[in-house]
């Protein structure tokens, strides 16, 4: 760094100014010397890396045009970042993995604690000589197929007696009803009873109990009607939906 008391080399100005105030342009003197100055290095640099350079240009020029083809023959490179935005918004969205050091470190512990595994090979060859000295247990099957059998067949005979108790009940409770007409006690008796219908009314009375719903027969209009149509309980009928206005209602039944 020069000294703050240096005294500055005067320069002396030039003679000749560089523009000339008559035209306003360089002036022809000062022309000439920067052309001679760029002469005189132009001169230099072609008679020293002239042909160097030349030489180092051209190789750049033969690496650019290999860097081209082998540009031109990769693939084209598609464009991901739908995919990647995507995948970011998926990544965001999963929650974190729990932290499961504690518990690994635990269970680890754990397992160092735990005793030695036996070596029970002895006891299992002990027990499979035990068990091939075992005598053969003796086929059964056939003595328990026919007691099976045999139990079924009594299940069924019993069954079938009950019922013909049953169906005995109902005979002779049926020999015990009145007759419509005549009022002595003789075997089952058939009722027919006649009813007309107002549109309305659903329930009709009977004069007399039916033995069950399955003993009862039900016309409208001479239509025979089936059973999911009306309900019995004693000797109230009970149709689902009023027979039609002035409909002829025909009831059999024992």
């Amino acid at each position: 760094m020069p000294s703050r008391n240096a005294t500055p080399t005067p320069i002396t100005p030039p003679r000749v100014p560089i523009i000339d105030p008559r035209t306003g342009l360089i002036d022809r003197a000062w022309y000439m010397f920067f052309l001679s100055l760029f002469t005189t290095a132009t001169e230099f640099i072609d008679s020293n890396i002239g042909s160097n350079a030349e030489s180092l240009i051209a190789s750049f020029d033969a690496e650019l045009q290999a860097l081209t083809q082998n540009v031109q023959t990769k693939p084209q490179l598609t464009d991901s970042t739908a995919e990647l935005q995507d995948l970011s918004r998926v990544v965001k969205t999963q929650p974190l993995p729990p932290d499961l050091s504690e518990e690994l470190e635990s269970l680890g512990q754990a397992f160092a604690t735990q005793p030695a595994r036996l070596d029970l090979t002895a006891e299992l060859q002990n027990l499979a000589q035990t068990v091939a000295t075992l005598p053969q247990p003796v086929d059964t099957t056939p003595e328990l197929v026919k007691q099976i059998e045999f139990a079924q067949l009594q299940n069924l005979c019993l069954g079938l007696l009950s019922q013909v108790a049953e169906l005995q009940k109902q005979i002779d409770g049926l020999q015990s009803q009145p007759n419509a007409t005549t009022n002595t006690f003789y075997g089952p008796v058939a009722y027919v009873e006649d009813f007309v219908g107002t549109g309305s009314q659903t329930v009709f009375t009977l004069t007399s109990i039916p033995i069950g719903i399955n003993a009862i027969q039900v016309y409208i209009n001479g239509v025979y009607q089936e059973k999911n149509t009306y309900t019995l309980v004693d000797a109230t009928l009970t149709f689902s939906e009023a027979p039609p206005y002035t409909a002829s209602i025909e009831v059999l039944y024992v």
